[in-house]
């Protein structure tokens, strides 16, 4: 697989006042084109320019996109036209009228997460991101523009030149990117953001419980590491029902992704196990209403785990994949040697650090997204819904003052090299069964199943929200679970104090804030009591 690289000259700058670092670590000023004391997007492009830069990565108090309200990239900037936004990210594109000088601007968040980082430690974390995926292969000279291309080249580095995964055949290849969905986010609380389908039951009432003594966090260490081992590529071969029925029989442990017909058991009091996607809005919920029958399409994984406790599940259809390939085993076992490489290092402040480790994370996560992405979807804008076609409807949000949907792009011959969904299906899948129901230590089995479902808050990708905290998710010191291993569900902190339960996202967001912040100790305190 060729890999073409063009080195970027970065320039870290504070969104607020503009000041910042170069490429080279020289202080930078902000090139302000009146006495202004805040620059505005196009003094920072005109910063950028004036230091050869073509990658601004901004740090500080970033504007939030309120609705009614312009996204802060779409701003005038005289002298630089716009280019081809993507406001999710976001990623801003500009090109100087004059020169034609070509500057891109992100977040450095987009890296680190929410750390609070000046322009010095975010270069500094990005150099170490930089010299850690360097030293597991030294071919991975510089970081692309993104933690999911850098993933993706890292990936192809990796893979050998004896062994390049097979494309997938059109059909196949739709079948999976049309049906595979990634984490698994669900509000188990009623409320405005629960499901709201009659098949699924919250399993807490905020009627019932309208405080909690207690909030915990736990979730999955480098989950998706740990997901990584002898997975399936093509080619794949479709199966019809009975071969289907025969080889979730005969190997339960197939790579393979079924469409099967399941019926919840009829005494099932728990969270649901397989997810359906709604045809009206393409989200997913997953029914857990006693008898309650669906149709979907699943990993091998997810479909073991529902027949594991009990549901009636008939495969209609599956695609076996070619086994024995290992197309992520060597990208996985990089990324934690040099995961654990940052983390051991010494005489770096802890949050560059942690900066380091949660970039590494994102390069994983989204590096496997990238080889189900193919290429971007292009936004765009829209004056009213009637200018949005209709089979794109679906995609519409508003962001800032601006309604936009999203519309496939052609893929280049790069994209289509990368695009290899089977493999980042047999992930997430992987994830979302781990999450119901994973291995621990001390005998214990962790996620979700073995948890009380009338404490179970939310489960938000591999993480789980409870009111109380799982034994399996101490540490082994503590006669818990967890003994350190990379894919192990661990407690990332507790807040021991009354509350409202929460029923939103956005009050669970700030829950988890103070949670993290609070840490595991006084659920240490409570194990040893």
């Amino acid at each position: 697989m060729t890999i073409n690289v063009r080195p970027s000259r970065i320039v870290w700058l504070d969104y607020e006042t503009g000041r910042g670092i170069n490429h080279d670590g020289y202080t930078v000023a902000p090139v302000l084109k009146t006495r202004r004391k805040r620059p505005r997007l196009d003094d920072l492009l005109e910063t950028a320019l004036s230091q050869g830069a073509d990658w601004i990565m901004l740090t500080g108090r970033i504007p939030a996109t309120e609705p009614g309200r312009a996204h802060f990239l779409t701003g005038q900037t005289p002298g630089w036209a716009h280019g081809q936004h993507w406001l999710k990210g976001p990623i801003g594109r500009y090109a100087h009228e004059l020169t034609g000088k070509k500057v891109e601007i992100s977040l450095a968040s987009a890296w680190f997460g929410q750390l609070s980082l000046n322009p010095p430690k975010a270069r500094q974390a990005f150099n170490g991101v930089r010299h850690f995926l360097n030293r597991a292969e030294p071919q991975m000279t510089e970081l692309r523009r993104t933690p999911a291309t850098t993933g993706a080249a890292f990936w192809a580095y990796g893979l050998g030149k004896n062994f390049d995964p097979a494309p997938l055949d059109d059909y196949v290849a739709r079948t999976i990117h049309g049906t595979a969905g990634q984490g698994r986010y669900e509000t188990l609380v009623d409320g405005p953001n629960a499901s709201g389908h009659s098949d699924c039951i919250p399993t807490m009432s905020a009627a019932e419980t309208p405080q909690i003594d207690s909030l915990t966090l736990v979730d999955g260490r480098f989950m998706y590491a740990a997901l990584c081992k002898e997975l399936g590529t093509g080619p794949v071969h479709e199966l019809r029902r009975d071969a289907a029925a025969d080889l979730l029989r005969e190997n339960p442990y197939a790579r393979a992704r079924y469409l099967v017909r399941f019926t919840v058991p009829d005494d099932w009091n728990h969270v649901g196990i397989l997810g359906v996607q709604s045809e009206e809005d393409y989200s997913w919920y997953y029914p857990n209403r006693a008898r309650a029958t669906a149709e979907t399409w699943a990993d091998a994984s997810e479909v073991h785990l529902a027949v594991k406790y009990g549901w009636q599940v008939e495969p209609l259809q599956a695609l076996a994949f070619t086994e024995k390939t290992r197309p992520l085993d060597t990208f996985a076992q990089r990324l934690i040697r040099a995961r654990d490489a940052a983390a051991a290092t010494q005489g770096v402040e802890a949050d560059v650090i942690k900066a380091v480790t949660n970039a590494l994370r994102s390069v994983l996560i989204h590096g496997i997204g990238y080889l189900a992405s193919g290429a971007r979807d292009t936004m765009y804008q829209a004056a009213s819904i009637d200018d949005v076609p209709a089979e794109y409807r679906h995609t519409l949000e508003t962001i800032g003052d601006q309604l936009t949907y999203r519309a496939p792009a052609e893929m280049s011959r790069m994209q289509q090299s990368y695009y290899h969904p089977e493999i980042a299906a047999q992930v997430w899948g992987k994830s979302r069964a781990r999450i119901l129901d994973a291995p621990a230590a001390n005998g214990f089995r962790a996620g979700a199943l073995n948890t009380d479902p009338r404490t179970l808050l939310a489960i938000e990708g591999d993480a789980l929200y409870t009111t109380t905290t799982p034994r399996w998710s101490l540490p082994t010191e503590y006669d818990g679970g967890d003994d350190g291993k990379v894919g192990r569900i661990r407690l990332k902190g507790t807040l021991q104090e009354k509350m409202p339960i929460p029923q939103t996202r956005d009050e669970r967001e700030t829950a988890k804030t103070a949670a993290d912040a609070a840490g595991p100790a006084a659920a240490y305190t409570q194990a040893n009591a």
